[in-house]
């Protein structure tokens, strides 16, 4: 059950009054919501009853002007009804109006950003309450799956008459261009990942796909493959876009006196089609290139401070009226400098939605300007951005990295931190200590002793440990501003590592240099995201050490990536985490797979793999009064995925 501690001796007297002031306003924390019976494959949805579908009048003037054929001719024979992933009591989902243009904001220079990137997934598969539970699964993308052979194979179903943005038809051969020239073609895909081999092993057979019909396939493994319907309500999930389209610049269906003059005005060496190829996947681009896709929306332009993205008019999904889904026809991103830069506009009531460009700590400043037209609403979140990681196989200081490698060290870093404190502090009150992975114990003198066990009982003039090689033990943070709680953690761990003699510093960066930093192991120690585990195959990877990028070993995670070809061996413990994850997303026993979890857990707690902050955040939605059908219940994140259903009502 979500655990909020609301505690009035907030640090700031004025904080504490507009904090109470908030929650008086936005009600209690919602319950998590009740768990369905358990079916033992994806609940089919039932066909809406035949007759006319309803259509944007953006899409019917089309229509009448010769440039797109009635919507009946657009939608599949059996259309998605609804969003799939909105338990009902998050909040009702009311039929919509068309029109209107929705305001988002973000600072990812050189993409959608963050809200408008959720806004545009579509997964072949969906869960409810972001889940990702293999009993509670529903169709997407795909209409339905027939799991066979004990999980080692599934049988999927899609949806006839079902079209891309461009009109072209979504069919079985575009499925088998994905795996048969995309996944299997070494060019394309040198290294074929675990996901998509048999027992999720690198070492796994891989995947097969048989063709039935044109909406009709298979995919098996040579052994049960429990985790494989859970992987595609996700990241896992295949972009899979007009085979027709990709054929124009593959190699191996285009001659290259056609493809080397695109290869060199794209800037890729002569005969880089498969880079060519890749860049014309990109979903960032997809206004120069006209990618494309099944999402609701379409990028149509982008600028340094300025994205667009219009509606699908081919979109597969309907609301229970029969009215073609989404009802918002137009969609405009700004793109800012930071999350103070977006807060002004926030609080100015210039923006309809806003999830990530949001800041825990300005919840009194965006309350206290809701009579600019929105509220501030608080949700649950999926992740928490306060989490520290030390980069465990950093090779920039030999005699850092074996200090950081021995476990004392790591317990100790942990004991330091009075994580109440940085609840308050960082957090106003909305969160709870650790409880996932359960290092929450504040204790200085425990600290102290292990530290000094640990060879480090001598220090300098300014009372900071030393090292075996008589240098100070200092921990560098490098850091990006992705929400704002990164540097304000940052600061309060290091303030309460130099009560225990261990000196650090913080540095801020962009988020872009950020991410090559840590893919380039050149970093010493970080606060990042941890997500916390929806049954637990939602970012599964960051419990292994890769949350977007590398955290807190990289050199380990490559070695078990790549059998031992690249990184560094590491030690037995870490092998151990990752067999057991291996074992837990293969295996079709779901108590098998519940036990697995639990003894991750154990090893990530017992080996202090990372430090963990807090959990149960609660933290920010910002909804304009003109926009409606946004869930006041439930995971702030999966609300923006539910985008389709929005309206705007002035």
């Amino acid at each position: 059950m979500l655990e909020t501690r609301l505690r009035p001796g907030l640090t700031i007297a004025a904080i504490g009054l507009l904090l109470a002031a908030v929650l008086a306003a936005c009600g209690p924390a919602p319950a998590p919501a009740a768990e369905e019976p358990m079916v033992e494959e994806p609940a089919a949805e039932e066909a809406m009853p035949e007759g006319k579908y309803n259509e944007s009048p953006m899409l019917a003037a089309m229509v009448a002007a010769g440039e797109l054929p009635p919507v009946d001719e657009r939608v599949p024979v059996n259309p998605r009804v609804g969003v799939p992933q909105i338990p009902v009591d998050w909040g009702p989902q009311e039929v919509g109006q068309y029109g209107g243009t929705l305001r988002l904001i973000d600072y990812d220079q050189g993409s959608v950003g963050h809200d408008a990137g959720w806004l545009r997934n579509e997964f072949w598969l969906a869960t409810e309450g972001l889940a990702h539970d293999p009993d509670r699964l529903h169709g997407n993308v795909m209409a339905d799956v027939d799991v066979l052979d004990d999980g080692a194979r599934f049988r999927f179903h899609m949806r006839q008459g079902m079209k891309f943005s461009d009109g072209s038809a979504f069919t079985t051969e575009d499925v088998a261009f994905w795996h048969n020239d995309l996944r299997m073609n070494e060019t394309v895909t040198p290294v074929l990942g675990a996901a998509w081999r048999s027992g999720r092993s690198i070492d796994g057979e891989p995947m097969t796909l048989d063709v039935i019909d044109d909406y009709t396939f298979e995919v098996g493994f040579t052994e049960a493959y429990g985790s494989f319907l859970s992987l595609l309500t996700y990241g896992t999930s295949p972009f899979i876009t007009d085979s027709g389209f990709l054929k124009q610049f593959h190699g191996d269906y285009t001659d290259m006196d056609t493809l080397n003059p695109m290869i060199t005005e794209a800037g890729f060496e002569e005969g880089e089609w498969w880079r060519l190829l890749g860049s014309k996947m990109n979903q960032n681009r997809q206004h120069e290139t006209g990618l494309p896709n099944v999402a609701p929306y379409l990028l149509t332009s982008m600028g340094p401070t300025r994205a667009t993205m219009t509606r699908n008019p081919y979109y597969f999904k309907v609301d229970e009226a029969g009215n073609q889904l989404p009802y918002i026809d137009e969609v405009e991103i700004s793109i800012v400098s930071d999350v103070e830069a977006a807060t002004l506009e926030i609080i100015a009531g210039n923006v309809d939605l806003a999830r990530r460009p949001v800041n825990p700590q300005s919840i009194p400043l965006y309350k206290e300007n809701e009579g600019n037209g929105y509220q501030t609403r608080l949700q649950a979140q999926h992740a928490s951005l306060g989490e520290v990681f030390i980069n465990l196989t950093s090779d920039a200081d030999p005699v850092w990295a074996e200090t950081m490698q021995d476990l004392r060290v790591r317990q100790a870093l942990s004991l330091a931190l009075d994580r109440d404190h940085i609840i308050d502090a960082v957090y106003l009150g909305l969160a709870s200590p650790p409880r996932v992975i359960p290092l929450n114990v504040f204790d200085q003198d425990a600290a102290n002793g292990l530290l000094d066990e640990a060879g480090l009982d001598q220090r300098d003039g300014d009372g900071i440990r030393l090292m075996s090689n008589g240098e100070p033990f200092c921990i560098p943070f490098v850091m990006a501003t992705f929400t704002g709680e990164e540097l304000p953690v940052g600061e309060q761990v290091s303030r309460m590592w130099q009560d225990v003699g261990v000196c650090s510093s913080v540095k801020i960066v962009e988020t872009n240099l950020f991410l090559e930093i840590a893919g380039a192991n050149e970093h010493q120690a970080m606060t990042w995201w941890a997500h916390y585990p929806r049954w637990p195959y939602h970012e599964y990877n960051d419990y292994v050490g890769r949350a977007w990028q590398y955290t807190y070993a990289p050199l380990w995670y490559q070695w078990y990536n790549s059998g031992g070809e690249q990184g560094t061996e590491p030690p037995a413990e870490y092998v151990e985490l990752r067999q057991m994850q291996d074992e837990m997303l293969a295996t079709a026993d779901n108590a098998r797979g519940k036990e697995l979890w639990e003894a991750m857990k154990q090893n990530i707690t017992d080996n202090v793999w990372w430090i963990p902050i807090v959990d149960d955040v609660l933290g920010p939605l910002i909804v304009s009064n003109r926009l409606q059908n946004v869930p006041e219940g439930g995971i702030a994140i999966e609300n923006a995925t539910a985008a389709e259903m929005f309206f705007i009502s002035e």
